[in-house]
């Protein structure tokens, strides 16, 4: 199912925006199943909120191909846990995953995974319409790239300097 999810979320959302290539990204996952990746936070984070935007399009997808009428009362979404659980009935709900992804986000460092997974977290904040702290989301975004020095221009950081004399 997780396979399933990936692919999901790598044919219907990472080209709008591209957080991941594809090939690394599932050659880490598989590095992570045989236990053989090293421990980081920023792509554990980044896993969980890919699983919770590919459920959400799968979920979205099959309510609309469907054709049921989505409960008003729920979420801004319009997907309750009675729909989750008749078209998905053995995995864990969107939210479930967004929640995993929290309990890791304290544990991000400095790397660009962790920059990745701050963008797939925006995201999700984004649909779900949580403008308060996506602000703040934003923020340490921005901070983030800058401790990594990614407003530099890359052109001018490998080239020698000139001697005057």
């Amino acid at each position: 199912m997780v396979e399933r999810i990936v692919d999901i979320y790598f044919s219907r959302l990472n080209h709008h925006r591209p957080v991941f290539t594809r090939q690394e990204f599932e050659q880490t996952l598989d590095s992570l199943y045989k236990e053989t990746a090293a421990h980081d936070p920023g792509f554990i984070c980044s896993l969980y909120l890919i699983l919770a935007l590919g459920t959400l399009s799968e979920l979205n997808n099959i309510i609309g191909k469907e054709g049921i009428e989505e409960s008003s009362g729920s979420e801004c979404i319009g997907l309750n846990h009675a729909a989750a659980m008749k078209f998905m009935p053995d995995w864990p709900e969107y939210d479930e995953f967004f929640d995993r992804a929290l309990t890791v986000k304290p544990d991000l460092r400095v790397t660009i995974s962790s920059l990745q997974a701050l963008i797939l977290l925006h995201w999700f904040l984004y649909i779900e319409r949580q403008q308060r702290t996506l602000w703040r989301l934003v923020g340490s975004l921005v901070r983030l790239s800058i401790e990594l020095g990614l407003h530099h221009d890359p052109t001018t950081q490998c080239q020698p300097t000139v001697d005057p004399k």
